[in-house]
């Protein structure tokens, strides 16, 4: 990630960027509002409170801590974020997604990016044998 201000050469900036990718650069540019996320005590160092919901045909399938966070120590995903996402991803025409939700630190929960669960990695607590089990068995029945 990039971070620069907001100002009157960012379209320049964002030429350049792509100019300087050159056969590496693959589809698009995305801009983000930089957003100040709440921080945890971790292992050795702080963490953000980051969750990965996985979707099968629109359907939640899983959700995973998704930055080294320590489960005990965060806020839990609250329940009405949840079935408000729960409600945005019927909206997504795609057999297999992820949505990465984070906590702010002004206490607001927001979703940081939908991704395409085929590339989206697994969270470190995830166990990949049992992920992919599930996802081929998930798949065979619908």
């Amino acid at each position: 990630f990039m971070q620069v201000p907001v100002d009157d050469d960012l379209p320049e900036v964002a030429c350049d960027f792509v100019k300087a990718r050159g056969a590496r650069f693959n589809e698009g540019v995305v801009f983000k509002e930089y957003v100040e996320l709440v921080r945890y005590p971790g292992r050795g160092d702080f963490t953000t409170n980051e969750w990965r919901l996985w979707f099968m045909h629109q359907n939640l399938v899983e959700i995973t801590a998704n930055s080294f966070q320590e489960v005990e120590q965060v806020e839990p995903l609250p329940e009405e974020v949840l079935q408000q996402v729960k409600e945005m991803a019927k909206q997504i025409q795609s057999p297999y997604f992820t949505i990465d939700l984070a906590e702010t630190d002004s206490g607001a929960w927001i979703i940081l990016e939908a991704g395409d669960g085929g590339v989206s990695g697994l969270a470190t607590s995830q166990d990949p044998q049992d992920h992919w089990k599930y996802l081929y068995q998930y798949f065979q029945d619908t």
